[in-house]
């Protein structure tokens, strides 16, 4: 449950705030900037979409593998700003938020490990059998 909050609460400020957010894309230097409000109105418009599905349980395992991969692409992009000594906010959870850092990969991993608990572990008490 809590997983699916954490989604829609960030695809939600990141919707809010849709001109920095795709600033924050355009920073990563991965996509055209021309394609950055897009991209941003897309994925702040599938985590919070994402979010409410997890957090009802509807198509859990569909939803679930969604969310797995936009944690993926969102890893991707921290690991490939790193590695090319980009220093940008990591726009997470804030448009403009706190430098990205290692710290943020690992927060995304354990976002993952989360999902795949809600997908085939016990979800609100009830096992998935």
């Amino acid at each position: 449950m809590i997983i699916g909050l954490i989604f829609i609460y960030s695809g939600s400020i990141k919707f809010l705030n849709l001109n920095l957010f795709a600033l924050s894309i355009n920073n990563y230097h991965l996509i055209p900037q021309n394609l950055s409000l897009p991209f941003a109105c897309f994925l702040s418009s599938a985590e919070v979409i994402l979010g409410v599905l997890f957090l009802f349980g509807v198509f859990i395992k569909e939803t679930g593998l969604l969310l797995i991969i936009l944690n993926l692409v969102f890893i991707g992009a921290m690991v490939s700003a790193m590695l090319r000594g980009i220093d940008i906010s990591c726009g997470c959870f804030s448009p403009d938020g706190e430098s990205l850092g290692f710290i943020d990969v690992i927060r995304d991993l354990f976002f993952i490990l989360f999902v795949i608990y809600g997908m085939w572990g016990e979800r609100y008490g009830q096992s998935n059998d």
